[in-house]
């Protein structure tokens, strides 16, 4: 288990205040600032890339932790039980797993005393319209030539273990509204895969979960266990 420093917060911001102007400048030297990014945390891997999918800068990447707008907190990685432990940053000893009633402005500073302890080179931010997921980056790089570009895996194993985990929790007597809420709209506006075959399919699963927002348990429960289905259905295509 990684261990922190509760560093004064000022030193903090301001050595990652530096680190990230070396970030952009690093970008903006290589072209890349106004690029779209990827990243597949199944792989480890974080790009910048052009529109026709040709790799600018690289990177390594774990996931450090997310801020859900939706209610206002902070969940580490190494306790998302979305993510496989491989995606993820090992637990950091003196860091809180979870924090509630917080801004993104805390998340920043929470992911900036989980990226000291791991030893991250740089951060970087990946909003959505529900979430903000704060990233570590190493060795960031450009692109070699030829360079394998971000090829949009399944997304079916993370949106099943998303949808049971949510189903485990409402069996626990835990309201699920906000989750369903924000997972639904990541799902059903996914930018990485539109224009793909699997854009249809996870919109639909998201449109509908994104629906659970305030519904009866009983209809929670049986949506969670329709889409639970359809996702083991997908992902053994």
């Amino acid at each position: 288990m990684a261990s922190v420093n509760l560093d004064d917060d000022d030193a903090l911001e301001a050595r990652w205040a530096s680190r990230q102007e070396r970030l952009e400048a690093l970008l903006e030297e290589h072209g890349a600032m106004r690029l779209d990014f990827r990243a597949d945390l199944s792989l480890g891997r974080f790009w910048w890339q052009r529109a026709d999918g040709r790799p600018v800068v690289v990177a390594s990447t774990r996931f450090l932790l997310s801020y859900a707008r939706s209610n206002f907190s902070i969940l580490c990685g190494w306790a998302n039980r979305s993510l496989p432990p491989s995606a993820t940053v090992p637990a950091v000893e003196g860091i809180a797993t979870r924090v509630e009633n917080c801004t993104e402005a805390d998340a920043w500073l929470h992911a900036m005393r989980v990226a000291d302890a791991v030893g991250a080179h740089f951060l970087y931010r990946a909003p959505t319209a529900q979430s903000s997921s704060f990233l570590g980056l190493w060795d960031v790089r450009a692109a070699a030539e030829g360079e394998a570009p971000f090829v949009p895996g399944s997304p079916w194993p993370h949106v099943r273990t998303v949808l049971e985990t949510m189903a485990t929790q409402l069996e626990e007597g835990r309201d699920v509204s906000a989750v369903a809420r924000g997972y639904g709209r990541t799902f059903a506006q996914d930018h990485m895969r539109r224009g793909t075959p699997l854009e249809a399919a996870l919109r639909s699963i998201g449109e509908r979960l994104a629906a659970l927002d305030g519904a009866p348990r009983e209809t929670q429960r049986a949506t969670l266990a329709t889409l639970i289905a359809e996702a083991t259905r997908h992902e053994a295509q």
